[in-house]
C-alpha cells in the first residue's frame, strides 16, 4: 500500500523559547496567513541586509523598528516588560529561530522520503557514452 505524500493536521503546536529561564511560546509558521507570510518575507529581506553588511547606516532605525514589530508578532505570550528588555541582537536571534522554522518545507521532505521507499532501483547511466562525438571545429 502506498504511503501518503502529505499528512496535514489542523492542530498547531507552538515552539517555545527561553528568556531569562522562563519558557514562552512563539508563533508557529503554520499559523501564518498568506498575507502574513508575504509580510514576514519582506521583513526578512530587510534583516538579511543586516547580516550581509549591505545595510546603509541611515536605515539602522528602520531595522530596529522591523525587529521590534516582527518579534513582538512572533512572541505571542511574552509579556511587554520582558520584550522591552530585549536588545536588537536578542530580537534578531528570535527572528532567526522563527526564520529557520518558516523555511522548513516538510511536504517536500515527506515526498522525497516517500519516493525513496518505492522499492524502485535507481537508474544508472551506461559506463560508456552512447552519444555521438561532436565534430571538431
Amino acid at each position: 500500500m502506498a504511503k501518503p505524500l502529505l499528512d496535514l493536521t489542523t492542530l498547531t503546536e507552538r515552539p517555545a523559547i527561553l528568556i531569562d529561564g522562563n519558557r514562552y511560546e512563539i508563533l508557529s509558521p503554520d499559523e501564518l496567513s498568506i498575507t502574513d507570510s508575504a509580510r514576514f518575507q519582506k521583513w526578512g529581506q530587510k534583516l538579511q541586509e543586516v547580516q550581509t553588511g549591505d545595510l546603509e547606516m541611515e536605515n539602522a532605525g528602520e531595522i530596529s523598528d522591523i525587529l521590534t514589530k516582527l518579534t513582538d508578532w512572533i512572541m505571542v505570550d511574552v509579556p511587554a516588560d520582558v520584550r522591552d528588555r530585549l536588545s536588537d541582537a536578542k530580537r534578531l536571534q528570535v527572528a532567526e529561530v522563527f526564520t529557520k522554522l518558516f523555511r522548513r518545507q516538510p511536504a517536500a521532505k515527506v515526498a522525497k522520503k516517500a519516493s525513496r521507499r518505492t522499492g524502485a532501483k535507481s537508474r544508472r547511466g551506461f559506463k560508456d557514452s552512447t552519444a555521438a562525438t561532436p565534430p571538431a571545429g
